[in-house]
């Protein structure tokens, strides 16, 4: 009723005590549980919505097969003082571009830490410090008062810059809800033998 609560360790035990009741829980050793390698040499600061953006706008086409380590992941880079986020399957790719001006760096993060990472980092302030190393990256928020650590995996994502053509015999041009509308009435009838088929019509 006062507001107080009292916890203290005692013999293997947790006692938390209130004016007028106490509870006992059992406890492990503190030392079991495992050393977490947060922070390293390497780190920049980003907006956070900026980042949230890159994983949104990405992780959906990477593999969920783990086969590839490097297909289950989004890749990060920098390229002309932007930072891309590119993912892709195999069948399907998708890669998104902020501005961006500070070191070089290369990040292949596991898409299956992803959701976690958008859910955990958009509760958050506005800008993130972002550390890595090798093998693990780490989230900080401005005041360094919550931090989220993800591993790394260490490979070569594929060069998907061969497949994205550089010419182009034709060109179409839609409006985005005529598209998806039709795209949406299609899928009902789309499964593993029935894909979706575009003709193009140049006399309409």
């Amino acid at each position: 009723d006062d507001g107080v609560l009292v916890l203290e360790e005692s013999e293997g035990f947790l006692i938390i005590s209130t004016k007028n009741t106490t509870a006992k829980f059992l406890i492990t050793p503190s030392d079991d549980f495992p050393v977490i390698p947060f922070g390293g040499e390497d780190k920049f600061s980003i907006n956070k919505n900026e980042f949230i953006n890159l994983l949104k706008s990405t992780f959906w086409s990477a593999s969920q097969s783990e086969i590839k380590p490097e297909m289950s992941c989004v890749y990060i880079y920098t390229n002309n003082n932007t930072l891309v986020a590119v993912a892709t399957d195999g069948y399907r790719l998708s890669e998104k571009t902020v501005p961006f001006k500070d070191h070089n760096m290369t990040l292949l993060i596991p898409v299956k830490n992803i959701p976690d990472i958008i859910k955990i980092v958009s509760e958050w302030g506005d800008d993130l410090i972002i550390m890595y190393t090798k093998n693990q990256l780490t989230f900080s928020d401005i005041k360094n008062q919550q931090l989220l650590s993800t591993r790394l995996v260490d490979g070569t994502f594929p060069d998907y810059k061969q497949i994205i053509p550089t010419n182009n015999t034709t060109k179409v041009t839609l409006l985005k809800d005529d598209i998806l509308k039709n795209i949406r009435l299609s899928n009902a009838f789309v499964d593993k033998f029935n894909h979706i088929r575009f003709n193009i019509d140049s006399a309409n």
